[in-house]
């Protein structure tokens, strides 16, 4: 016989809770049993059906991919009797799917790790499409822009990270751009005319770094700030 340990009341051995008070009933003498509601597999089995359907569109998605590189390839050796404009084609393959599978492979993607994927996967296709051209522009040209490129999108990832005032995360951003256009300017200029130089560059940077001024006054006048917020609904 069992009694409600709030108002006292005689309970049935069936009852979860006093009629009455509506108190849980708690008998150490009675084995537990499961609870009918209860779900007999794991309580994480959505997230475990989430990585088996991206398990499947990922697999899908390269195979669908093999296919342009492995349709050129058995043209190009049909028809040269060798490997040649296809491994243009391969190479593009391989950097989409470092570009876009890897990081939706991953549970949680490393903004790190997917940045220096996408450099080296760059700087290798760019190396192979020089070696395969015997071109001498890789070193003075494309090994400086992309390493510009990446530096560029590292510093982006690290203000956002360490920021979190808007304002001075835009201003950030417009003076990483006009810095990558200054970079890229004497980059092409160095290997064009040999001359360490900048000029269309000055068209970006000018204005780029006025509206990077323009967001920091702007951050430091808070009831400007929030004025704008409200208007502009940012």
């Amino acid at each position: 016989m069992s009694y409600c340990v709030n108002c006292g009341v005689e309970l049935d051995k069936t009852l979860r809770r006093c009629p009455l008070c509506g108190t849980e009933v708690i008998n150490p003498n009675r084995k537990s049993e499961p609870d009918p509601a209860t779900r007999p597999y794991p309580t994480k089995v959505e997230l475990l059906e989430r990585r088996a359907t991206r398990r499947f569109f990922l697999l899908m998605a390269t195979l669908m991919l093999l296919i342009p590189p492995i349709v050129c390839l058995i043209c190009d050796v049909l028809s040269t009797g060798g490997l040649s404009w296809s491994a243009y084609v391969i190479g593009a393959t391989a950097m989409a799917y470092v570009y876009v599978l890897i990081p939706f492979a991953l549970e949680k993607p490393h903004p790190w790790l997917c940045l220096a994927l996408d450099c080296g996967i760059t700087i290798l296709f760019l190396y192979g499409i020089a070696a395969h051209s015997a071109g001498s522009w890789f070193l003075p040209l494309a090994l400086p822009i992309v390493l510009s490129v990446s530096a560029t999108v590292g510093a982006v990832l690290l203000l956002f990270r360490k920021c979190r005032a808007r304002f001075v995360r835009l201003a950030g951003v417009l003076t990483a751009a006009a810095l990558l256009c200054v970079l890229i300017d004497l980059t092409l200029n160095l290997y064009l005319q040999r001359t360490p130089v900048i000029s269309w560059s000055l068209f970006v940077l000018a204005p780029c770094l006025i509206l990077a001024l323009v967001a920091l006054v702007l951050n430091r006048r808070a009831r400007f700030k929030e004025e704008m917020r409200r208007r502009f609904f940012i």
